[in-house]
């Protein structure tokens, strides 16, 4: 599923904005005060000192959303640094910019190129630049820089040391949003790191214990053990697992659905302007650091290779003096600690594994194994869960062919037709007792629809869709816990639903390759 989201940049729109962008510190003086600072080390948020830097995150929050301070056509406004990554199509934006009593239209003017374009259009602009599920997989550095300069503002417009702290919510004891997210005031005060379009459900319950279990143990979410960072094989590198895992699970969960609209992080469109999306990709940013294992010099063997024109790639963004930057790419962001002045106080447990050079995948094209399709059943609440029986769909030979090769690969693939949705959506297999006794359900995997949003120009505007979720079951196979051979039973479960979800549930079947 690719994404067509993120617009071009033209190189003469920031030159010609970064002067009349520059509102508060002379670039060169930021550079020199960049320059001579130490590296930030970002804390867990529940330590102490993640708490301290909580306080600090909450404070300029509140002054970027203060107009009086920072009109929203200022750089470092809140709603202009969340539309860097992006915003509503159908959102009214002409109010934004456009110059109230006093203020110097020329600059306002100039802010709306640098948003929006030349044209006013959105092409050649910083905003809603942001790639999701693309095949060049620009993700993990784009949203590096992205927190990098992020990090460089609430510092500058707090007045105060920041490193930006990370939600380990892959520790069980750490499932739940930290506390300073969750209550609307503090000591009688407005809390700014609040945001009232999240899960009721998720922010009373947290990651549920089967979440936990399935972004750690399963296939694609194991990602410590994944070799590469990408390949020529879609869905077969570290960067597209941890996106389409764990990331957009963590976005379907926090996120919501007010009537008919999907709003808050369960959006590509509006994700940015939840403050938790920030800690949220701290934490992305933190294991894909874990898994580079980084040497001394900051440099990794399991970064790409440096001929691949992944290299090439140039980012857009602003600054702590409010200046356009945008001569880093994704080459810059791999040295963290060196380049861009952080590291994080822990890393995540990750073992020690060989590179592979190419695919991972065999080639050639997929064989069905097992097949099944449904009466067109909806998962519509919480809770709700539609089951899809299989029979195998090639004889036994062909299906012990795969068996007895141990370079097999087998996935599920479950039909859908649906629209961006919020949750996240649990998938189990049934799995035959032994000697007669019960059948169980195993849990294979989990999936969230934030990429579906990702996939269209217009997200949450548009109306279902036919999609494809692809679930890697190489292990519950080698574990005898799926037989190929047998007839199956898959179940989609629903959670962290408020409001109802429209989602269909038409087929699911097996491949091998």
């Amino acid at each position: 599923m690719i994404s067509s989201n993120s617009r071009s940049f033209d190189r003469r729109t920031f030159l010609g904005g970064m002067a009349a962008a520059s509102g508060m510190l002379p670039f060169s003086n930021w550079i020199a005060l960049a320059g001579a600072s130490t590296v930030r080390e970002r804390p867990e948020a529940s330590t102490a000192r993640g708490q301290q830097m909580l306080a600090v995150y909450r404070k300029a929050v509140g002054l970027m959303n203060d107009k009086a301070v920072f009109p929203q056509h200022h750089p470092h406004s809140w709603r202009f640094q969340a539309n860097i990554h992006n915003y509503p199509s159908d959102e009214p934006v002409s109010a934004v910019f456009t110059a109230a009593a006093g203020e110097n239209a020329q600059l306002v003017a100039e802010r709306r190129k640098l948003a929006l374009g030349p044209d006013g259009n959105g092409s050649g602009g910083i905003w809603a630049t942001c790639p999701h599920h693309l095949p060049d997989v620009q993700f993990l550095p784009w949203h590096r820089l992205y927190l990098a300069y992020f990090e460089q503002i609430i510092e500058k417009v707090a007045g105060a040391p920041f490193a930006l702290p990370y939600w380990d919510y892959l520790d069980p004891n750490k499932r739940h949003m930290p506390d300073m997210f969750r209550d609307a005031t503090i000591g009688g005060q407005t809390n700014w790191l609040y945001y009232k379009d999240r899960s009721s459900r998720f922010v009373s319950d947290g990651l549920s214990e089967n979440s936990i279990v399935t972004l750690q143990s399963t296939p694609r979410a194991n990602l410590m053990k994944t070799p590469n960072f990408f390949t020529n094989v879609r869905r077969a590198g570290f960067s597209d697992a941890l996106e389409e895992d764990l990331h957009d699970q963590i976005h379907g969960a926090i996120g919501t659905k007010i009537g008919n609209k999907v709003v808050g992080m369960a959006t590509i469109r509006l994700a940015a302007r939840d403050p938790i999306f920030w800690l949220h990709h701290a934490s992305i940013d933190r294991l894909w650091e874990s898994w580079r294992k980084p040497g001394p010099d900051g440099k990794s063997p399991r970064d790409p290779n440096a001929a691949n024109s992944w290299y090439a790639s140039k980012y857009a963004f602003i600054d702590g003096a409010a200046a356009a930057q945008r001569d880093k790419g994704a080459a810059f962001v791999l040295v963290a600690a060196a380049n861009l002045k952080y590291r994080y106080d822990n890393l995540h447990p990750a073992p020690d594994i060989v590179v592979a050079a190419g695919a991972d995948t065999p080639s050639g094209p997929p064989t069905r194994i097992q097949s099944g399709e449904t009466t067109g059943q909806k998962i519509t609440n919480e809770g709700d869960s539609v089951s899809i029986p299989l029979k195998p769909a090639v004889n036994e030979g062909v299906a012990l062919g795969f068996s007895n090769n141990p370079a097999s690969r087998y996935s599920l693939l479950i039909k859908l037709r649906t629209a961006p949705e919020p949750g996240v959506y649990q998938v189990y297999m049934d799995v035959p007792g032994t000697a007669g006794g019960p059948v169980t359900q195993a849990l294979v995997g989990s999936f969230s629809l934030f990429r579906v949003g990702a996939h269209s120009e217009h997200g949450e505007a548009h109306g279902p869709t036919d999609e494809t979720v692809v679930i890697d079951v190489t292990a519950k196979v080698n574990e005898k816990v799926i037989d190929p051979l047998k007839p199956g039973k898959v179940t989609v479960r629903a959670s962290y639903l408020d409001a109802p979800v429209d989602i269909t549930v038409n087929a699911a079947e097996i491949v091998a390759k």
